[in-house]
């Protein structure tokens, strides 16, 4: 079933301020890079394998452990960063 990916704005948000503590931190974009480019694809698996990831308590809300984080997505193509 594959969908449009749709990041909302807080895990646009979210996702910057991630990439932008890495660079600091590591005084590189090496580490953050590959990070992001994990996002990324774990949203691709995620819009392609909905039902591979783990369930929340939440109807309808689904979860794939990226990492430190957890990506969300639901019934709708947007993904969620937490």
């Amino acid at each position: 079933m594959d969908r449009n990916v749709v990041w909302s704005l807080r895990a646009k948000q979210d996702l910057k301020g991630i990439k932008q503590y890495y660079d600091s931190r590591n005084k590189s974009n090496r580490y953050s890079t590959k990070q992001m480019k994990m996002f990324r694809e774990a949203s691709l698996f995620i819009n392609r394998f909905p039902h591979l990831t783990l369930t929340s308590n939440r109807p309808g809300i689904r979860g794939l452990v990226v990492s430190n984080y957890i990506v969300y997505s639901g019934s709708t193509p947007i993904i969620y960063l937490s």
